[in-house]
């Protein structure tokens, strides 16, 4: 297996109001593995990987494919979501096809503010924002489960969160 070239990742970025616990951080492993169960042409494959948050750090600490792998990208989708794309050109029948990408993703957790009026609202109607508080292909917030869910959420009425 060789390894994969990768856009090193930017360090998360900080805001002046938030404040985070110690890091714990884990290794993962993301990947694929295909076995061809006959000849094959032309795979074009996806696998959803982490990106950086202010609350969690990534750092790709191995990278491996097999010599099938003719390409491996990234893309990114909306700023939001990020994916390694993966092309194998053929495999034959009974072989396999491998592509890894080890990262240790530092999470932390944010501290509750001691005063909850530094925050303010995020204006609902700035794009920006939008696209994290509307239904996306996978999540559907206005799906009537979610709504009723949501409904049984307690609010502090001394912080309106």
């Amino acid at each position: 297996m060789s390894a994969i070239a990768h856009e090193p990742e930017s360090p998360a970025s900080t805001d002046s109001v938030l404040q985070f616990t110690h890091a714990v951080t884990e290794t993962w492993e993301f990947g694929l593995e295909i076995e061809a169960k006959g000849n094959v042409r032309g795979i074009v494959a996806t696998v959803p990987v982490p990106v950086e948050w202010p609350e969690q750090s990534i750092k790709v600490v191995d990278s491996k494919k097999t010599r099938d792998v003719s390409r491996v990208t990234f893309k990114e989708l909306g700023g939001t979501v990020k994916q390694m794309v993966i092309q194998i050109p053929r495999l034959t029948k009974g072989s396999t096809s491998r592509t890894t990408l080890t990262m240790e993703i530092a999470k932390r957790n944010i501290v509750a503010p001691a005063n909850p009026a530094d925050f303010k609202f995020a204006d609902i109607k700035s794009r920006k924002i939008r696209v994290f508080l509307t239904p996306s292909p996978n999540i559907n917030s206005s799906h009537e489960r979610i709504v009723k869910l949501a409904e049984t959420i307690p609010i502090d009425e001394k912080t309106n969160a």
